[in-house]
């Protein structure tokens, strides 16, 4: 995109890069590392310390491992809609979706879209959420953080159910075509 906008916009390609993509690159990273960090270090503990394994095991009991695929969406979902980066909310709530998705005998590909689903989608519209996409243009229309809040937790509400219901039809589906965890040799049980 930073190549398209540099030739477009009349701007030398490499400066372009070299310049403007990078520096806002790296300007980015040094801004958020240790947001970087401190959900990495979270997840790991997590996993070190078997808390994700009794938090699986929690839901599991309470919801039965049927219901417990949609734990995981909520779960991000509740901490991005608090204020915690996306990305450490990731990190976060990786270990206990392996757990969960190991005790549920959930195929292991489906723990991104799980994890995106609950990060990236309901929580991050939902007016009073704040996140960059919800702050910057409450500040460039000069308007509240809750405005259309009605319309916005409606919405809310319609992507959580229908995402809820797809992910948990795609990943029942293959459940049923005989698919199961399967995990990776840096999994950590």
């Amino acid at each position: 995109c930073a190549g398209i906008v540099a030739i477009t916009g009349g701007i030398n390609l490499y400066e372009g890069l070299k310049e403007h993509y990078m520096g806002g690159f790296v300007g980015f990273f040094k801004a958020n590392f240790l947001i970087f960090m401190t959900g990495t270090i979270m997840g790991k503990a997590y996993e070190i310390t078997n808390g994700a394994k009794s938090i699986a095991k929690m839901i599991i009991n309470k919801f039965g491992p049927n219901m417990a695929l949609i734990s995981i969406p909520l779960a991000c979902g509740i901490i991005s809609y608090g204020g915690v980066s996306v990305f450490v909310a990731s990190f976060a709530v990786f270990p206990i979706a392996l757990e969960v998705f190991k005790q549920a005998d959930y195929p292991r590909r489906y723990i991104p879209a799980a994890l995106t689903f609950g990060c990236s989608t309901w929580a991050m519209v939902a007016p009073g959420a704040p996140q960059i996409q919800n702050v910057v243009p409450a500040t460039a229309l000069g308007t509240d953080l809750m405005a259309g809040a009605i319309n916005g937790f409606i919405s809310s509400g319609v992507i959580l159910v229908i995402g809820c219901i797809i992910l948990m039809k795609t990943v029942n589906g293959a459940k049923a075509k005989g698919e199961g965890f399967v995990a990776k040799p840096m999994d950590i049980f």
